[in-house]
C-alpha cells in the first residue's frame, strides 16, 4: 500500500516566493522542513491510500483527466495559520476556488482506487508513506485517511504549506512573513504530479508528472 498526493506544484516565480516563506519560517522554528528537490511545495488535489499495484493504472487515468484542461493562473489570497498537525502548526496560503472543477473530476476518476479504511490502523498507515521520512505523525495518517470524507468536494479548500510552526508563535510568524509579500500573488498551473507522501502530507518521491493543454483559459 501506499500513501498518495495528486497535487499541483508550485512553480517559477512563484516557487521562489514560497521557498523564501520557508526560508524565514525555519529562522523563526528550526524544526521546521525545507523544500529541496525531494520535497516539494504543492496543492493537494487528493490524497489517499493506494495498493502500489493500481499505480500505474492511476498514474494513467490521472493524466487522462489532467490533459482535458487548460493551463491557467490562480491568485493566493493571504497566508493563514493553517490546520493543526501533532504539536505544531503549518502555515498555509490560501487560495481563489479555480481549483475546484480539476479536484472534482480527479476525486471522480480515482476514488475507485481508495484502500478500505476499515483495515487501516496507524502502524499499517505510517508504513505506507515514504520511507524518506523517519517517523509519521498520527495527524498525517489520519488526514489521508479521512481526506475523501472530509476535505472533498463541497469541503474542498486549495492550500500551500509553507512549513511548520510552534503553535505560541504562529500567530505573529504568519503576520510577519505575510508583511514581507504583495498579495495576490499569482501562480500558474501547469502540471499535475502524483506523489509520494512524507510526514506532515508533504510531496516527496514522485511517480508521474501530467501537463495540461497549453493555452491560456482559467480552471473553473
Amino acid at each position: 500500500m501506499k500513501a498518495i498526493n495528486i497535487a499541483v506544484p508550485a512553480t517559477g516565480v512563484f516557487l521562489k516566493q514560497v521557498k523564501q516563506m520557508n526560508t524565514t519560517l525555519r529562522g523563526k522554528c528550526s524544526d521546521t522542513f525545507v523544500f529541496d528537490e525531494n520535497r516539494h511545495p504543492h496543492i493537494t488535489l487528493l490524497q489517499l491510500y493506494v495498493k502500489e499495484t493500481d499505480l500505474p493504472e492511476l498514474c494513467s487515468e490521472v493524466e487522462s483527466v489532467v490533459k482535458g484542461f487548460k493551463t491557467f493562473s490562480l491568485s493566493a489570497l493571504k497566508l493563514e495559520e493553517g490546520p493543526t498537525f501533532d504539536k505544531y502548526k503549518m502555515p498555509s496560503l490560501s487560495f481563489e476556488p479555480g481549483l475546484h472543477s480539476l479536484h472534482q473530476e480527479i476525486c471522480e476518476k480515482i476514488k475507485k482506487f481508495a484502500v478500505s479504511k476499515e483495515s487501516m490502523n496507524h502502524s499499517k498507515m505510517s508504513s505506507s508513506f515514504s520511507h524518506s521520512d523517519k517517523e509519521i505523525n498520527q495527524d498525517s495518517t489520519d488526514y489521508v485517511k479521512n481526506f475523501l470524507e472530509q476535505k472533498s468536494g463541497s469541503k474542498y479548500a486549495a492550500h500551500m504549506t509553507i512549513g511548520i510552526s510552534t503553535q505560541a508563535t504562529a500567530k505573529d510568524v504568519v503576520s510577519s512573513i505575510h508583511s514581507q509579500f504583495a498579495f495576490p500573488m499569482e501562480m500558474d498551473v501547469d502540471h499535475v504530479v502524483v506523489s509520494h507522501l512524507g510526514n506532515f502530507c508533504t510531496v516527496r518521491e514522485i511517480f508521474g508528472s501530467y501537463n495540461l493543454s497549453r493555452q491560456d483559459g482559467r480552471g473553473f
